[in-house]
Parts: C-alpha cells; structure tokens; sequence
C-alpha cells in the first residue's frame, strides 16, 4: 500500500495524508481519524527509502570494523544493532578487505 492509495480511499489528498501521517497540524480531528483508520485498515506502512528521500535523513549507522567474526567484534556489533532497532531505524555492517594489491 502506499500514500496515494490511504488518499484515495480516505477521499483526501496525498499531501494531508503526508501530514497525519507524519504528525503535522492542520487536519482535523474527524479527518486525521478517517486517514488512521484507513491506514491501519489498509496495512499501511510510511516506506523508509521514500522518507529518507524527502527528509535527507536516512536514519542508518554504519559501522566498519577490521574483522566481522571473533568475540570482541561481535559484542560491538551486537551493541551497536540494539539502539538502532529501539528506535525503528537500521545499521549497516561492512568488512574492511586487505588493502593489499
């Protein structure tokens, strides 16, 4: 589902969607209902990529380490992916190669 098809259904434009939907004003209360509850009836789910597009934001750790395997890495590791997954955000996780040619 996406934000046009809450609009449609919800008989709104997408842009007061946007603004239930991202906890903006400017809606009433009878209408910023109406757009939940199609929402939830819909299954809808704000798509991460398109938000991290409009806001700039990607809400993504990155993290390099030397090694990705062993004991001590893998409590970092394990630390680092428990605050993003609190929040609803995302990491990712890189091996850096030998640089050797």
């Amino acid at each position: 589902m996406t934000l046009k098809d809450v609009a449609r259904e919800a008989q709104v434009s997408t842009a007061t969607v946007s603004r239930v939907i991202n906890g903006h004003g400017n809606v009433s209360e009878a209408t910023r209902e109406r757009i939940l509850g199609v929402a939830e009836r819909l299954r809808y789910v704000p798509d991460s990529g398109a938000r991290s597009l409009s806001t700039g934001l990607t809400h993504t750790i990155g993290v390099l380490l030397p090694d990705l395997y062993g004991e001590f890495f893998s409590e970092i590791i394990r630390g680092i992916d428990q605050l993003p997954r609190r929040r609803r955000a995302s990491s990712a996780r890189s091996r850096a190669g030998s640089m050797d040619c």
